[in-house]
């Protein structure tokens, strides 16, 4: 973990002589800047109003972070709740780089562009500009590493659960759901879409799903559980001046450039990043 206040996380090739040794890092932002967001939404006297003293707050500020002054609440299991989004939050963004050393981007980028970075932005909080330049081969890597993040967080997540417990009718279930879908939430709903990737609520949704897909969740269901509660947080978020307005919003274009452009791509092209994973691969998933 670097000491970076930016929110980010990369994955890329350590040194040229051995492309085999890669490395993962995090920076402290990506927790701080989800934790002190967490605070700010816990404080709020609508969010979970059955835990001890909603809405009593103290006032703070985090300027490296943010831009506005931020609520931390005064009941100790509010921010216990808060610390526990804020972690699953950074074990997310781990998974995404996971995925990328995993699935061989890192070295694939190296061989293709000279860079073996993957990162989960590249884009600053305060950057909401569209690229009008579109990298589909990047976008591509992405989506293959938030696919598989969100297939990693279902088994480390929910390890402890067994197969019959895997149901949104379960309280204790929907509880962790519910904490890794703020954490996914906080930490990607206020990236840009840039050149190389999709917007942050976009990608929220697609790691999301990947991971219920995984559970073996009914997937009807489980779109709409995780569509109320992703746009509730998000119109929560930009109340509290964490997100701009319309951050939430996504259209059948921009649908349509995932399902069609990035995944066609993604499909045709998969290979060519498979085969160079270090224990070798015959191009199956």
């Amino acid at each position: 973990m670097s000491d970076s206040l930016v929110p980010n996380g990369l994955a890329a090739v350590l040194h040229d002589e051995d492309e085999k040794v890669q490395f993962i890092n995090v920076t402290a932002g990506a927790f701080f800047h989800t934790l002190y967001s967490a605070y700010h939404l816990v404080s709020d006297k609508r969010f979970e109003p059955t835990l001890p003293r909603p809405g009593e707050h103290l006032e703070a500020h985090a300027k490296p972070l943010f831009g506005i002054a931020l609520n931390i609440p005064v009941s100790p299991e509010r921010r216990a709740l808060a610390g526990r989004f804020a972690v699953a939050a950074l074990r997310v963004t781990f998974f995404h780089e996971l995925a990328h050393i995993l699935r061989a981007h890192a070295v694939y980028l190296r061989c293709e562009t000279g860079a073996g970075i993957g990162a989960i932005t590249e884009v600053s909080s305060c950057d909401f500009a569209i690229s009008q330049v579109i990298d589909l081969r990047r976008r591509a890597l992405e989506t293959d590493a938030d696919d598989f993040s969100g297939r990693f967080m279902a088994k480390e997540f929910f390890r402890g659960f067994h197969e019959n417990e895997l149901s949104l009718d379960n309280p204790r279930f929907r509880a962790k759901a519910f904490e890794v879908v703020v954490g996914v939430v906080l930490m990607y709903s206020w990236f840009a879409e840039s050149e190389g990737y999709h917007s942050g609520s976009l990608r929220a949704y697609l790691v999301l799903g990947s991971m219920f897909v995984e559970l073996g969740l009914d997937v009807k269901t489980s779109v709409r559980w995780v569509n109320d509660r992703v746009s509730g947080l998000q119109a929560l978020m930009i109340e509290r001046g964490l997100l701009p307005r319309g951050v939430g919003f996504i259209s059948d274009v921009k649908l349509n450039d995932l399902n069609q452009d990035t995944f066609a791509y993604r499909e045709s092209h998969m290979r060519e990043w498979l085969q160079l994973r270090p224990w070798g691969s015959n191009g199956d998933r």
